[in-house]
């Protein structure tokens, strides 16, 4: 038997996840409602009626990928004030990179977003983050600067 895939998620996350998901809910149904375009234009295949079903097959394909992550999220929770020296879920990370200071924000896959410095849990970074605290130097193989200090944990909500 397989196991089910855990997808760790915030609040804000979750909220987020189930708009989406009724979102594109409400889109299928309106276009599922109206009727579709004729199949053929002439002699030829109506090309809106292959827009049209390649769009339901997107949507369907999104929303089966949504309800597959909703039915097995887990909650993001702050840690016991004596976890919070160790990086986990939820932390924000400051990390000594070839010299420079950058933060990083450790969260699940679905969360993930390197333009605001959320890294995934199962990144290699994330991967080899987890567990450690400050003061740690976190090695990677196949980094160009191959060792991080970890200089400070925080935990401040998960917004």
């Amino acid at each position: 038997m397989t196991k089910k895939k855990h997808y760790y998620v915030t609040e804000k996350g979750l909220v987020r996840l189930r708009k989406e998901y009724a979102d594109l809910k409400k889109i299928k149904c309106l276009k599922t409602d109206s009727d579709p375009p004729a199949l053929f234009q002439s002699e030829d295949l109506n090309p809106d009626y292959l827009s049209f079903h390649e769009d339901l097959e997107l949507l369907e394909t999104r929303l089966k990928e949504l309800k597959e992550i909703l039915d097995n999220t887990e909650m993001i929770s702050m840690p016991d004030k004596c976890d919070q020296n160790h990086v986990g879920l939820g932390a924000t990370v400051a990390l000594e990179i070839c010299g420079a200071v950058e933060e990083l924000k450790i969260l699940g896959t679905v969360e993930v977003d390197p333009e605001k410095n959320i890294i995934s849990d199962e990144s290699p970074l994330g991967q080899a983050l987890l567990g450690k605290r400050v003061g740690d130097a976190v090695s990677l193989k196949d980094s160009i600067c191959h060792s991080f200090k970890i200089l400070k944990v925080r935990y401040n909500g998960f917004d």
